[in-house]
């Protein structure tokens, strides 16, 4: 290929990876805004209780 194709392919990829990266921090803000805790099941030694709010899970907090 042409060495012109490929500079457009990655310049066009690399602004793909810019937009998507923009709206995965835009739904980080506006999920921290609203109050929404939507990754805490995998974070640390927390888990999500039975009314969705953020509980330590004590079985792992030994560990920790």
């Amino acid at each position: 290929m042409d060495s012109e194709v490929i500079l457009t392919f990655f310049s066009q990829a690399q602004a793909e990876s810019e937009t998507f990266s923009s709206n995965v921090k835009w739904d980080h803000r506006k999920n921290f805004q609203d109050g929404k805790d939507y990754y805490c099941n995998s974070f640390l030694c927390y888990k999500k209780g039975e009314d969705g709010q953020t509980i330590m899970d004590e079985e792992l907090a030994k560990y920790v």
